[in-house]
């Protein structure tokens, strides 16, 4: 099986696999393949984001189409049945956003670009997410849903910069370091 190889050495690099996870490994391989095979490689991280955002639509779909029927399962009060399911509704319909923006993150981070997602994310929260919230919960008269609609919908500006990084090939690059003590 594939995940029993320990090396794979090309002209361009020596990547080495074992015990290296699944976006460990694409960092490796990417790093090791040929330069002509970048456009390629970015061919497929389209496709990968595609079929992120489909998953994503049949998930949310399905995500809004239970949501009158999961909160029933609980036993609780019909008002609180009532909230849990606006928030289904609301979760199901930006799930295509959450599904492209971990699609581009995890490209991103299989060319070892770890710090470049950690710092995104968490400057997301820290700049956008919580003054957004903030604001929305001191200055306004806002009800619950929509303030968490709201608040999910500044995902957008996560999908911006997952589409910037993606698309400007920060993923590609080599990041296995010459070894000549194989």
């Amino acid at each position: 099986p594939r995940n029993y190889v320990d090396y794979i050495v090309t002209e361009y690099g020596v990547a080495r696999l074992k015990g290296a996870t699944v976006s460990e490994r694409i960092a490796q391989l990417i790093a090791i393949a040929h330069p002509d095979d970048r456009d390629r490689l970015r061919e497929e991280a389209k496709k990968l984001c595609v079929l992120s955002v489909m998953i994503g639509l049949v998930t949310g779909g399905l995500f809004i189409a239970f949501s009158g029927f999961i909160p029933r399962i609980y036993n609780t009060s019909d008002a609180v049945r009532s909230l849990a399911t606006s928030i289904m509704i609301v979760f199901g319909a930006v799930m295509p956003l959450l599904a492209y923006t971990n699609a581009t993150y995890f490209i991103v981070r299989s060319g070892g670009k770890t710090l470049i997602t950690m710092l995104t994310d968490c400057g997301y929260v820290w700049i956008f997410e919580l003054p957004a919230a903030f604001i929305i919960s001191r200055y306004t008269q806002i009800p619950i849903i929509p303030f968490y609609a709201i608040i999910q919908s500044l995902q957008v500006i996560k999908v911006t910069m997952g589409t910037y990084f993606v698309r400007k090939g920060v993923w590609l690059n080599n990041i296995v370091s010459e070894q000549d003590d194989l």
